[in-house]
């Protein structure tokens, strides 16, 4: 990997993360995702969602939660599409809306035919 690699800042901050090899650091983690999401990395900026969501070295903060997965979800990432999906779903932060999470999770498989759990959830929403 190359000076700056997005993945290799992504990397660093999972290990930070998860205490792999490193002592837990919500703090860490957190600094290097948003490096990494800087460069346009959609997994770091899906994990910066997460960590907004769960409170994790942050205020939890679904607002916040739900503009990095936005911007991971522009990106392509069918994960970020998913945690959008639940947030409908559950009215986390915003009014509950299954239509836009059955739109979101319907984005999520057609971008990964093998999202077995966007799937799921399509099959799980009331009509």
């Amino acid at each position: 990997m190359t000076a700056g690699s997005a993945a290799a800042m992504e990397g660093i901050g999972s290990l930070y993360e998860n205490g792999n090899g490193v002592k837990q650091d919500y703090q860490m983690a957190r600094q290097w995702y948003e490096k990494a999401a800087s460069t346009g990395d959609n997994a770091a900026m899906d994990s910066l969602g997460y960590m907004y969501e769960n409170g994790e070295g942050t205020p939890r903060d679904c607002q916040m939660a739900r503009q990095w997965y936005e911007k991971a979800a522009s990106a392509g990432d069918n994960v970020a599409m998913d945690s959008l999906g639940d947030i409908y779903k559950n009215g986390e932060g915003v009014a509950q809306d299954y239509h836009l999470a059955q739109q979101w999770y319907a984005k999520a498989f057609a971008v990964a035919p093998s999202d077995r759990y966007a799937q799921k959830q399509l099959g799980s929403l009331p009509k």
